[in-house]
């Protein structure tokens, strides 16, 4: 990511999208419509020219080595939980811990009796990768991702599929499987897919939530070239 400017009129490009995960020289710009050539590829994103101003320091950022096992039926005002990122700023004294932060409520309580960033999280029985989550949380806001991410198993071993890197945003025909190394495809409404085993174990989680699961839509459109 880097700050970028249109070269024809300045003002300052933000990526969207597909975009946003796949650095590239040719921008369109948002304030006067032309296309421009930046000088190297990059991901626009106007909040690193604010980082520059700055000038603070990289901070520390460390795996948290909590532990959390609860249950749905326990929390009965419903349970939140997303992956944490690194800070954009981060000033506190404190290090900056990664994992998975959740939030659990009582029934009547407006604060969450849980509010705490875990390195393992149990629900229900069912462990929660920290990579997944967040790697989920970020494909979800890809609006060209929509309906392509998938629980995939190999067929051959039975290894359920992650898709890592630059194969979390970009769908594919073919997989290969991580385990044994077979390659496999995906029938279905797209033929293009990305594996995150995410998707099914929250399906499975809404079976015996307490509250039935919210979906959120941030009402982000693909950008065009």
């Amino acid at each position: 990511m880097k700050h970028v400017l249109c070269s024809y009129c300045g003002y300052p490009h933000l990526d969207r999208d597909w975009f946003s995960v796949h650095p590239h020289r040719r921008h369109l710009c948002a304030g006067c419509g032309k296309h421009f050539i930046d000088t190297e590829p990059g991901i626009g994103n106007p909040i690193m020219g604010m980082r520059d101003v700055c000038d603070l320091p990289e901070h520390t950022i460390t795996p948290s080595v909590r532990s959390l096992k609860i249950r749905q039926a326990d929390f009965p005002g419903g349970i939140q939980i997303w992956g944490s990122n690194p800070a954009f700023l981060w000033t506190s004294n404190r290090t900056e811990e990664a994992g998975i932060h959740v939030h659990a409520y009582g029934e009547d309580s407006e604060e969450p009796e849980v509010d705490e960033t875990y390195g393992q999280v149990t629900i229900d029985g069912t462990d929660l990768d920290p990579h997944m989550v967040r790697v989920f949380m970020a494909q979800s806001a890809l609006s060209s991702l929509k309906g392509r991410i998938l629980s995939i198993e190999c067929p051959a071993c039975s290894a359920p599929q992650f898709s890592v890197g630059e194969h979390a945003f970009t769908p594919t025909t073919t997989h290969t499987c991580s385990r044994c190394g077979e390659n496999l495809s995906v029938s279905g409404r797209f033929r293009k897919t990305i594996a995150n085993p995410l998707s099914a174990i929250l399906l499975c989680l809404a079976k015996t939530a307490v509250r039935e699961p919210q979906q959120h839509d941030m009402g982000l459109v693909p950008e065009t070239l």
